[in-house]
C-alpha cells in the first residue's frame, strides 16, 4: 500500500479527500504544519506528499518542498494552492515539484497525480527519464517570455517533438462556443490537415471528449470507435493526449513518427512521458487562460 502525506492547515477540506484516497487503496497521513510533516517524513517512507504553500509555522510549503527534495527525494511533492501566479508555479517546479494543483481542486486531479507519480517511479527503475527537472524549467521560462498564446503553443510543441523524438506534431485547442477543436500549432505534414474537428469526432476529438490518452500504431482495427476511420499511410505511430487543468478541457496534443523516417514506434512508456509533459503544458496554458501572465 502506498503512503500519502497531506500537509495543509485546512483540515476540514482534506477529510473528504482522505476518505477518497483511502477508498482507492492509499494510506493517508496528515500534518497541519510543515514542521510536523518533517517529523512524519523522518518516520515513514512516503510516495507522494500533497503540500499547501501557505501554512502557519516556522517554515512554509515552499521550504518544505525544498527539504523533501534534499532529504526525502523518493517522495514526489504535489503543490496544492490557491496561488495562480505563473511566477509561483515556476518557483515550485524549479524547486522540484511534481505537479501544481489549484484550489478549489477536483478529487480526480489528486488521484491522477498519484497514479502518474507511481507509474513514473516504476519507469525510473528501468530507465532514466529526460522529461523532468531542467526540461520543465525551460518550458515555463519559455512561457514567461512569450507574448502570445500562439508563440507559447509553438514552444510547447517544439519541446514535445524534440524530447519524445517525434517527426511531427500538432496542438488543438478547444473552442467552447463551437464545441470543436481548432488546430493552432503544427509541424510537418500536420500543417496540411483540416484545422477544425468537432468534439468527439475523429481520433483527436475522441481523445479530448473522453479525456483519455491514446497510442495508435499503423492499424486502427483494434479500436472499435475508429473502425470507420483510416490512418494516413505515412504515419507509423501516433500518440494523442488531452490537455486538461482544473477540470477544464483546454485541447489535445498529438505526436507522430513517420514510416519514411523511422521504424521505431512509440511505446506505452513514451505515452506515460507525454502524459507527464501534458500536465505541465496544461498548467502553463491554464494560467495564461486565467490571465496570470501576458
Amino acid at each position: 500500500m502506498e503512503n500519502i502525506l497531506v500537509v495543509d492547515d485546512e483540515t476540514e477540506l482534506w477529510k473528504i479527500c482522505q476518505s477518497t484516497l483511502e477508498n482507492n487503496g492509499y494510506m493517508v497521513h496528515a500534518a497541519s504544519t510543515a514542521d510536523h510533516a518533517v517529523e512524519l517524513l523522518e518516520d515513514v517512507s512516503f510516495d507522494v506528499a500533497f503540500v499547501d504553500l501557505r501554512m502557519p509555522g516556522r517554515i512554509d510549503g515552499l521550504d518544505l518542498l525544498k527539504t523533501v527534495r534534499e532529504r526525502f527525494s523518493r517522495t514526489d511533492v504535489i503543490i496544492v494552492t490557491a496561488d495562480e501566479t505563473i511566477e509561483t508555479a515556476v518557483e515550485c517546479l524549479k524547486a522540484g515539484a511534481f505537479d501544481y494543483i489549484l484550489k478549489p481542486f477536483h478529487l480526480s486531479e489528486l488521484l491522477d497525480g498519484v497514479r502518474i507519480s507511481r507509474a513514473l517511479r516504476e519507469l525510473r527503475k528501468r530507465q532514466p527519464i529526460s522529461i523532468e527537472g531542467e526540461y520543465f524549467e525551460r518550458l515555463f521560462d519559455s512561457a514567461m517570455q512569450k507574448n502570445s498564446r500562439k508563440e507559447l503553443l509553438k514552444a510547447i510543441l517544439e519541446m514535445a517533438v524534440k524530447t519524445l523524438h517525434a517527426d511531427e506534431g500538432s496542438i488543438h485547442l478547444y473552442v467552447p462556443e463551437r464545441n470543436s477543436l481548432r488546430m493552432i500549432s503544427s509541424t510537418g505534414s500536420e500543417v496540411e490537415k483540416e484545422n477544425e474537428v468537432k468534439l468527439g469526432e475523429r481520433i483527436v476529438g475522441w481523445v479530448a471528449k473522453n479525456r483519455q490518452p491514446m497510442i495508435i500504431q499503423d492499424k486502427l482495427h483494434e479500436h472499435d470507435q475508429f473502425k470507420q476511420l483510416s490512418i494516413r499511410n505515412e504515419i507509423a505511430s501516433s500518440m494523442i493526449v488531452p490537455l486538461v487543468k482544473h477540470n477544464l478541457l483546454l485541447g489535445a496534443l498529438c505526436l507522430n513518427r513517420m514510416a519514411s523516417k523511422t521504424n521505431i514506434k512509440f511505446t506505452d512508456d513514451d505515452l506515460l512521458l507525454l502524459r507527464h509533459f501534458a500536465i505541465h503544458s496544461s498548467l502553463a496554458l491554464f494560467l495564461q487562460h486565467r490571465g496570470s501572465f501576458f
